[in-house]
């Protein structure tokens, strides 16, 4: 592979490798035992409309999974092998019902209509057919959808059989999302420890194109330990030629105190190839997707024409307001972030107890300013900011928000600026984090 000079720069560069930081928690989550004069109802104004345009979107958490990937750092509930799957899954449906009935009735949320659903994990997949119907359906009778919108399943090769897209299909999901990760069976047992091998992920694809959804996702994983830039370039070419409608290529991570690490420290696993080695694999896989007519929707998410994912854009580039509902599941509600608690028995018995929302962590409420912080940042993560999308939300241009930060970014050539829109060259794409930072006021 020919190797790319984007990401060298000049010894005056200001922007070094900065500590994890997630992004898309901003304001940044405090557990909730660090607020003071916590009053949830009256901080989320549930009895007010929205000041801004009423639509928002929902994620469904199903939060457990068959087996615990290697690195995952979201979830640690394992499906119990001894008991009736259906039955403590319907449990948890029913303990869902819950939050559902109470955001409905609000007057934020019963004056305001569902733009995207998004069910997702854990593994999702884990529910039955007839299990997402019912779900579906109580969230379809509960809330004011809009009548484009867009419902998406999330899930498991595994599960992903002919018959059940068929059924789920019928039931209103507009779009699957597959965890794919890779076609090389070592590196999806040994590496991810996945439930699934690859010749069950290329079956799960082929099904789900030919069931006719709105769009189909294929999840790929690059910079797994073990793997080489032969079984990259095929798992790319491999899945291109099915002509999915939306390939995303994540990084793998190899989380703090995961399994994962223990491994490479131990010696079990190969380390991964190093960042700019990663970087020019994302490269190379980018330029062979272009070529294939996909663009980049938001970082290492492409998409063919017409096919955007609508609970992406409605969440992060419009910042519309999200309602979690589930273990885990994160929400953004009147200028606050919060998320439930991961553990799926500790949300079922606060949920049950009349705990409204069910929170864990709660961010502080967002400033105007901060709003438009995140709003960068979000729409960064899709490459570009429009500027009279931003001065319709805020009334103002973001040059004048914000001239020095613009001025760095674009001395350093990071960003151009257009009379329409402020775009990140592929040098900001390689250092986009740096850029984000910029914009990230708790800086510690």
């Amino acid at each position: 592979m020919k190797k790319s000079h984007s990401s060298k720069v000049d010894p005056d560069f200001p922007y070094r490798r900065l500590p994890y930081i997630n992004f898309y928690q901003y304001p940044p989550l405090e557990p909730i035992d660090s607020v003071e004069g916590l009053s949830l109802s009256e901080r989320l104004a549930l009895d007010r409309p929205m000041e801004w345009d009423p639509i928002f979107t929902i994620f469904v958490s199903i939060p457990y999974c068959l087996s615990r990937c290697h690195s995952c750092p979201f979830f640690k509930n394992l499906l119990p092998s001894r008991v009736d799957k259906h039955a403590l899954l319907d449990d948890y449906l029913d303990c869902l019902n819950i939050p559902i009935q109470k955001y409905a009735n609000t007057v934020r949320f019963a004056s305001a209509r569902c733009g995207a659903l998004y069910i997702g994990g854990g593994t999702a997949s884990l529910l039955d057919p007839d299990q997402v119907d019912s779900l579906i359906r109580a969230i379809n009778g509960s809330f004011t959808m809009d009548s484009s919108v867009e419902v998406t399943l999330e899930g498991n090769p595994r599960e992903f059989s002919r018959e059940y897209l068929q059924q789920v299909r019928e039931s209103g999901v507009t779009r699957v999302s597959i965890g794919f990760q890779s076609t090389q069976d070592t590196l999806l047992r040994k590496v991810i420890n996945s439930p699934h091998d690859g010749n069950t992920s290329l079956k799960s694809v082929k099904d789900a194109l030919a069931v006719g959804f709105d769009s189909v996702n294929v999840d790929l994983l690059y910079r797994l330990p073990g793997q080489t830039i032969e079984h990259w370039r095929h798992d790319i070419q491999t899945i291109i030629e099915f002509e999915p409608e939306s390939i995303t290529i994540y990084p793998y991570g190899i989380h703090s105190g995961s399994a994962a690490e223990r491994l490479i420290k131990r010696g079990s696993l190969e380390r991964p190839v190093d960042e700019d080695t990663a970087y020019e694999w994302y490269l190379w896989a980018k330029e062979q997707l272009k070529k294939r007519g996909y663009v980049e929707q938001r970082k290492s998410g492409f998409i063919r024409l017409g096919h955007e994912q609508k609970y992406g854009k409605l969440s992060y580039v419009k910042g519309c307001e999200i309602v979690g509902l589930g273990a885990g599941a994160y929400s953004f509600i009147n200028q606050y972030q919060f998320r439930a608690p991961k553990d799926a028995e500790l949300y079922k018995e606060q949920a049950r107890r009349g705990s409204f929302p069910v929170v864990s962590e709660l961010s502080v409420q967002a400033t105007n300013r901060n709003m438009m912080e995140r709003y960068v940042i979000f729409n960064f993560f899709a490459s570009s900011l429009n500027r009279k999308d931003f001065n319709h939300r805020f009334g103002q241009d973001p040059l004048d928000v914000f001239p020095q930060i613009f001025s760095r970014l674009k001395r350093h050539g990071l960003v151009t600026i257009g009379d329409k829109e402020i775009r990140l060259t592929d040098l900001g794409k390689r250092w986009r984090n740096n850029v984000f930072y910029e914009f990230y006021s708790f800086k510690k």
